[in-house]
């Protein structure tokens, strides 16, 4: 039996993680890989082409190649309704609460 990949979900799309976008168009569920720019040493932008959504199972194909080549520790999934994952994809871990904790201003 193979182990099915554990997927972080997050509220919030500005990461600097690999991230998979997922969302309905047209009645369909789709979905889009992205990553953060890199430079190269050669001093080559390395940027995801975006615009193009494609099938969940191939946004998630194209991030986890990424993560083989590129300097980069997850993949992440920001998906604003969750009830769309399927667990065929895998297993999608609950979001996070925010780090950053508000304090009140002291006047």
């Amino acid at each position: 039996m193979m182990t099915k990949r554990k997927y972080q979900r997050v509220l919030d799309d500005d990461v600097e993680e690999i991230l998979v976008r997922i969302w309905k168009l047209d009645g369909n569920v789709v979905a889009e890989a992205d990553h953060p720019t890199l430079e190269h040493v050669s001093g080559q932008l390395i940027a995801a082409v975006l615009g193009n959504p494609v099938s969940v199972p191939e946004a998630l194909a194209i991030a986890n190649k990424w993560l083989d080549q590129l300097p980069f520790n997850r993949v992440v999934i920001f998906i604003e309704d969750p009830s769309l994952w399927n667990e065929d994809w895998g297993i999608l871990l609950p979001a996070k609460p925010s780090a950053m904790v508000a304090k009140p201003f002291r006047v």
